[in-house]
């Protein structure tokens, strides 16, 4: 199978080429008889698509003309592009905002992916029939390029060299991968979005689900100060900081933190873990994103109840006799100092000591001993 395969590949390539070789004598002829037409593409109107690897090596003339077969729309937040079981009927290209793509239609097994501005969809199932497999939505708004499927076709005989490219792609599709050479030209892909739209266990999962994707995602408050830096690789997290800490700490603390207000930028680059950013490697990604969330809900638990008041004044009635947690007994020592205040749970809270969940967590344990009240 995979040497007819390489055959079919070769039969594209030495086809393609013929007719890129056409297309040139014509093009000569045009120049010399000076009916060449003029080309005046806007660098803008095209940025999205020469960020893609099929489009960026082609001339101008050849986008000015794939443009003009088709339209730009705007999505507004929450909108959705298709649906699972929709007909594919268009190329769509993304020209700004983040899609969000969704297995909704096999039992709603969540987000698989995140797609931005230059990637391309819809080209395989409009050259094959079929529907849509997934289904897309804009969380935060965008903006996208529609190409029927009718004026695709037209379009890919009229421009050799996108001919020639697609069928190249394809095959190399065929065949199972794309050979490393080609992997080193690759495009970077580059992600932003608000975390309003995207929380970060979604964001991370979808840079996850692709073992190939490597690079570093950097969380930016409102002014659009680094708040931290997730590197990740190979469906792992590599490393981590945030502020003075790094590695687990430092995850665990922008995973935890409120994040509602703050904006996202992921760019794919080579990436390795270091003193500085903690190496994580020895843990999948899954595997740190489930114990964040196993320690999100046990603070949901304890805020649920008396530690729930930020207010509450908590005060020392009998010292704990034994404590069955040893990476939390110096975590113990100096609250039970700083309680000799009186302090409040917000107090405590702000004093410097170790991760919130942590600190609750003791809390917790000692208000059900009645060691507090």
């Amino acid at each position: 199978m995979r040497s007819q395969i390489a055959v079919l590949s070769e039969r594209f390539d030495r086809f393609a080429a013929e007719q890129m070789a056409c297309w040139e004598k014509v093009q000569a002829l045009l120049q010399k008889s000076c009916m060449a037409p003029e080309v005046n593409l806007e660098v803008e109107e095209a940025r999205f698509l020469k960020a893609n690897d099929l489009f960026g090596g082609l001339p101008d003339e050849e986008l000015a003309t794939f443009l003009s077969a088709g339209r730009r729309v705007m999505f507004g937040p929450g909108e959705w592009v298709f649906r699972h079981g929709d007909p594919c009927n268009c190329v769509l290209a993304i020209c700004s905002g983040v899609l969000e793509i969704r297995r909704d239609g096999e039992g709603d097994s969540g987000t698989v992916a995140l797609l931005g501005a230059g990637e391309v969809l819809g080209m395989l199932g409009v050259l094959t029939g079929g529907a849509h497999r997934s289904s897309g939505r804009f969380p935060e708004g965008g903006e996208v390029f529609v190409l029927e499927s009718q004026e695709f076709d037209r379009v890919i005989e009229q421009l050799p060299r996108l001919y020639a490219a697609l069928t190249r792609s394809l095959a190399r599709r065929l065949m199972g991968a794309v050979q490393k050479g080609d992997m080193s030209r690759a495009r970077r892909r580059q992600l932003e979005g608000s975390l309003a739209h995207f929380d970060l266990a979604t964001v991370l999962q979808s840079l996850f689900a692709t073992d190939a994707c490597a690079g570093c995602l950097r969380i930016l408050d409102q002014e659009g100060t680094p708040c931290g830096e997730i590197l990740v690789g190979e469906g792992r997290v590599v490393g981590c900081t945030a502020g003075e800490l790094s590695g687990r700490e430092a995850f665990q603390t922008l995973f935890l933190a409120d994040n509602s207000d703050r904006r996202f930028v992921f760019e794919e680059k080579d990436v390795h873990g270091d003193e500085k950013t903690g190496s994580l490697a020895g843990m999948s990604g899954a595997g740190l994103l489930m114990d964040c969330l196993r320690i999100a809900d046990e603070v949901a638990r304890v805020k649920s109840g008396p530690l729930g008041d930020a207010g509450r004044i908590l005060r020392r009635r009998r010292k704990p006799q034994e404590w069955d947690e040893p990476e939390t007994r110096e975590l113990l020592r100096r609250i039970w100092r700083l309680l000799e205040k009186e302090p409040s749970v917000t107090d405590l809270l702000s004093a410097g000591l170790d991760h919130e969940h942590l600190v609750l967590r003791v809390l917790h344990r000692l208000l059900e001993a009645g060691c507090i009240a």
